[in-house]
C-alpha cells in the first residue's frame, strides 16, 4: 500500500518529544534568523493568541482609536474572529487572481473603509505585497495601526513590512503542539503569561505520537489516531487564556534543519507547479517561483475541486482546502471569491521529496475536467 500524503504533522521522536513535556534549554526562543525583531517580544500558544495580545496592546495604547479593520480578503477564520470578538467592522482588501494586492490598492481600501488598523499577511511564502511597504510607512504616518502576519512568509526571504506588530503562527511549519508570537515595534507588552498549556501539549504529543507509529510502523487504527488529533485541536479551539509557547514546541522549533525544510519545500513545489501548469483546468494561483519564496503548501485553482480531492484521497493523497470562507467575511473581491470557491492546496513539506510529488502529479494528470 502506498504511504499517506497530507493531513496533520508527526513530531519526530529523534528530537525528545515523546518523552515527555520537559523545560527547554535556557536560551530564549527568538526569530532573530528570520528577519523579525521589535523592541518587544513574545511567544505564546497560538498565532490567535498572538493577534489578540496585539489588539489589546493597540487599545491600551489608545482606548479611543476607532474600531475599522482591513483584513485580507481570503483568509482564515481565526484571522477574523479576534476582531470580531473586540468589536471591530471588517473590511475586505482587494486581491487579483494570483493573490497579490497593488499598492495602490491598498491605499485606496484604506481611505475608502476608514479603518483604523489593517492586518496584511503575504500568501502562502510568495511575495504578494510587493510595494506596499511605502504604503504602510506612509499611513502609519497618518495613525493608522498595521500588524503583519508572518505566519505563512516565516521562512522565505522577503522582509517584514514596516508594520507597528507582527504576529504568526510556528505550528503551520512542522510538528509541535503549539507555537506563536507577536513583537511590537515599539514599547513594551505589560503582561506576557508565564504558563503553558499543560492540556494542549500531552493531547498533541498523544495524538503525533499514534500518527508516528501509524505511518512509520502500521501500529494502530486510523480512526483512533485521527480522534486523538481531534481532541487536540478541540482543546486549543477552546482556550479562553492566555497561554505562553511550550518547552516541546520550542524545543521542536530549535531543532528544526531551516536548510533542508527550504530546499525540500522549494524542490516539491516545483515538481507541482511544473506537472500541472499546462493542464487547461487547473492552475497555480502563486505562479513560478523566485529565489526568496518558500511555499507553505502549492495552491491550485482547479475547475472541480471536489472532484480532484476525492480522487486524490482515494489514492492516500490528502490535500486540504485552504482555507473555507469564513462565515463572518462581509462580502469580498471577486477574485477572492473565486478562489475561495476553487483553491485545492497540495502539500509540498519536508516530510515528501519529489518521487511523492510526482505521484501526485501522476495521479491529478490522469484526471479529466476539461
Amino acid at each position: 500500500m502506498m504511504p499517506e500524503i497530507g493531513s496533520s504533522f508527526w513530531m519526530d521522536p529523534a528530537v525528545g518529544i515523546r518523552a515527555g513535556t520537559g523545560e527547554g534549554n535556557g536560551s530564549p526562543l527568538t526569530l532573530s534568523g528570520f528577519g523579525i525583531s521589535g523592541s518587544d517580544e513574545v511567544f505564546l500558544s497560538t498565532g490567535r493568541a498572538a493577534q489578540g495580545m496585539a489588539l489589546d496592546e493597540i487599545r491600551r495604547r489608545n482606548p479611543a482609536a476607532g474600531r475599522r479593520a482591513l483584513l485580507p480578503p481570503f483568509t482564515c477564520h481565526t484571522v477574523v474572529e479576534p476582531f470580531l470578538a473586540r468589536g471591530y467592522e471588517i473590511f475586505p482588501c482587494p486581491v487579483d487572481d494570483s493573490l497579490r494586492t497593488a499598492p495602490e490598492a491598498l491605499r485606496d481600501a484604506v481611505e475608502v473603509s476608514g479603518a483604523d488598523v489593517v492586518l496584511l499577511h503575504r500568501y502562502f511564502g510568495f511575495e504578494t505585497l510587493a510595494g506596499c511597504g511605502g504604503v504602510v510607512e506612509s499611513l502609519r504616518g497618518k495613525g493608522v495601526v498595521f500588524l503583519e502576519d508572518r505566519t505563512q512568509s516565516l521562512f522565505s526571504g522577503w522582509p517584514a513590512l514596516p508594520a507597528d506588530y507582527i504576529v504568526g503562527s510556528l505550528r503551520k511549519w512542522a510538528g509541535m503542539p503549539d507555537g506563536g508570537y507577536v513583537f511590537c515595534r515599539e514599547g513594551l507588552f505589560p503582561e506576557k503569561p508565564d504558563v503553558y498549556d499543560e492540556a494542549l501539549t500531552a493531547a498533541a504529543i498523544r495524538a503525533s505520537a499514534a500518527k508516528y507509529e501509524y505511518i512509520f510502523h502500521a501500529r494502530g487504527e486510523k480512526q483512533a489516531m485521527l480522534d486523538l488529533f481531534a481532541e487536540a485541536e478541540n482543546i486549543l479551539d477552546s482556550e479562553n487564556g492566555v497561554y505562553r509557547i511550550s518547552p516541546v514546541s520550542e524545543r521542536a522549533f530549535r531543532a528544526l534543519d531551516r536548510t533542508a525544510l527550504i530546499k525540500r519545500r522549494r524542490a516539491n513545489y516545483r515538481v507541482i507547479y511544473e506537472g500541472v501548469r499546462g493542464l487547461p483546468w487547473i492552475r497555480p494561483i502563486t505562479g513560478a517561483l523566485t529565489d526568496r519564496d518558500v511555499p507553505l503548501y502549492c495552491p491550485l485553482w482547479v475547475k472541480d475541486r471536489a472532484a480532484l480531492q476525492s480522487s486524490l484521497r482515494e489514492h492516500r493523497i490528502y490535500a486540504p482546502v485552504v482555507w473555507p470562507r469564513p462565515e463572518t467575511l462581509p462580502p469580498v473581491c471577486g477574485a477572492a471569491e473565486e478562489i475561495y470557491s476553487h483553491i485545492l492546496c497540495i502539500p509540498v513539506d519536508q516530510r515528501y521529496g519529489e518521487d511523492d510529488m510526482e505521484r501526485i502529479v501522476r495521479h491529478i494528470t490522469e484526471q479529466d475536467q476539461e
